[in-house]
């Protein structure tokens, strides 16, 4: 109360009862500065002319604790639970709300999984970053990241080393030890050499005493084939040999040469051969000829002879001209059909050229009609028909002979008859 009316004593240009002071009043409407009754009753920094509202005027006592009602202003807090301080980034660690302010939470270390946006990831500098390969850090699950693809550090573009057990790094090579070593990227094969002068197999079964020289499997030599036989010729092939891989040598033919006395390309298989892959002068690969002293006997001969031949004084004559083994006819058939006479066409028609058959009378010195006669023999041969007149018989009928076609005898001067044209042929063969 004594507050409010101390103000009320500064502020009134009459003289107060109670006020402590005496207030002139002057000419020009100022209020002189207030006198105080008692030493101590304003604080000696406090102006008196101090407009009312500015500073509250005290007589030296601590203000009050509280504000007035009037003068309290409404402060809206930042957050009133840990979801409203969450700003999404699981990083950063956990916000929580304490008096009404967002209070930041102790990050997790980097490397922590977590998943941001539906998207897993790890904890790296306060945020989710994705996890890629290659990103230069090695991820859980990756077994190394080199940041980028380098052909043979040791660690693939999937993360991956290049190899994690010696059996992976196998070269198929005799002479290298193979190895998974490790190296500042990852893991890498490598192939140090064996020792100089180490056994190996170089794959190839065509070549022996195979070692080892400078980390490569080198031959000693090449396996020998030889099967002492003269007309073969002998190679290793393990592709075509049809033994097993241990044996892979191939012995192919030579041809047989024969000799070719007459040099009618034909070889004699009474004489003895020679082998070669090429026949030498004098020799055919072939011993089809039947007799090499003459060179009109050759298995190429197509004319039929009607004599035989003799190959050597001693040999007894034969008719196989064309070395086939046997003796071929030239005329192995008889005559078919027969003369007749065609009173139409007025001559002689039916006859088919051959041996004479049975019944027919054939020309003198030759084998009967009805047999075929034998390579070199003489046999009648049908060749054609001859017409012939009948001399004539009043009132009889003509008897012809056998090789006539007998006719109706004409009582005034008889008839024409078809007689066959036989002349003596030689069976000539082949």
């Amino acid at each position: 109360m004594w507050r409010i009316v101390q103000m009320l004593c500064v502020v009134l240009p009459v003289v107060t009862a109670g006020c402590g002071s005496v207030v002139r009043e002057e000419p020009d409407g100022g209020t002189d500065a207030p006198e105080f009754a008692e030493a101590g009753d304003v604080p000696a920094d406090v102006p008196v002319d101090l407009p009312v509202g500015d500073v509250p005027v005290t007589d030296g006592e601590p203000p009050p604790d509280g504000v007035d009602a009037a003068e309290t202003t409404d402060v809206e807090p930042e957050c009133r639970e840990a979801s409203d301080c969450d700003d999404g980034e699981p990083c950063n660690g956990d916000e929580t709300c304490e008096h009404g302010l967002c209070v930041s939470g102790t990050p997790p270390s980097d490397g922590t999984p977590c998943t941001r946006d539906s998207v897993a990831g790890l904890c790296r500098a306060g945020l989710c970053a994705p996890v890629t390969c290659p990103d230069g850090h090695v991820d859980p699950g990756e077994e190394c990241d080199d940041g980028g693809s380098v052909p043979g550090d040791g660690c693939e573009p999937d993360c991956r080393f290049t190899c994690d057990t010696d059996s992976e790094c196998a070269d198929d090579n005799p002479c290298t030890v193979d190895r998974c070593r490790g190296n500042d990227a990852g893991k890498i094969c490598t192939h140090p050499a064996v020792s100089d002068g180490t056994a190996c197999d170089d794959g190839n079964p065509c070549t022996v005493g195979d070692t080892c020289h400078g980390g490569s499997c080198t031959p000693n030599g090449r396996m020998s084939c030889d099967d002492s036989d003269p007309c073969t010729a002998d190679r290793c092939d393990p592709s075509e040999s049809s033994g097993t891989p241990a044996y892979p040598c191939v012995h192919d033919s030579l041809p047989r040469c024969y000799v070719d006395s007459d040099e009618d390309g034909y070889g004699d298989p009474t004489a003895r051969f020679v082998c070669a892959a090429e026949c030498p002068e004098g020799r055919v690969a072939n011993d089809d000829d039947c007799c090499d002293l003459r060179n009109d006997v050759r298995p190429n001969h197509t004319t039929y002879e009607s004599g035989s031949y003799r190959c050597g004084d001693l040999a007894f004559p034969s008719y196989d001209w064309n070395c086939d083994r046997r003796e071929e006819q030239q005329w192995a058939t008889f005559a078919a059909g027969e003369c007749r006479f065609d009173e139409t066409l007025h001559h002689c028609v039916g006859i088919t050229p051959g041996w004479c058959t049975s019944g027919m009378v054939g020309p003198v010195g030759a084998r009967p009609c009805g047999t075929i006669p034998g390579c070199g023999e003489t046999g009648g041969y049908v060749e054609g028909c001859t017409g012939f007149t009948a001399p004539s018989l009043d009132g009889g009928t003509f008897e012809a002979d056998a090789r006539w076609d007998g006719g109706i005898d004409a009582a005034d001067g008889g008839s024409v008859a078809c007689v066959p044209d036989i002349r003596p042929r030689v069976q000539a063969c082949r």
